[in-house]
């Protein structure tokens, strides 16, 4: 009987693995822009109404500063009347 000699040789070759991707992360990237997108607009929204909203006490109070100025001016005229009365009787 004849002895086979078997010589083994294992050889590697790297494995390659490409990944495709789905455009998961860019739509959740146009999402989240988005999301800021309207953020910034209630805020700077918000802000334009809290400027309205001081220009319009600005303005009420203001009014109310004139109206007291007319109240006092107008005493003071007729307390003017009233001594002249008394000053020449």
């Amino acid at each position: 009987m004849e002895k086979e000699h078997v010589t083994e040789r294992v050889v590697e070759s790297p494995v390659v693995v490409e990944r495709k991707s789905g455009g998961l992360g860019v739509i959740l990237g146009i999402i989240l822009v988005g999301i800021a997108a309207v953020a910034v607009y209630f805020i700077a929204t918000d802000s334009r109404n809290n400027s309205r909203e001081a220009t319009a006490i600005t303005g009420a109070a203001e009014s109310v500063g004139d109206a007291a100025r007319q109240v006092g001016d107008a005493a003071q005229d007729a307390s003017q009347q009233q001594q002249q009365r008394d000053n020449t009787q």
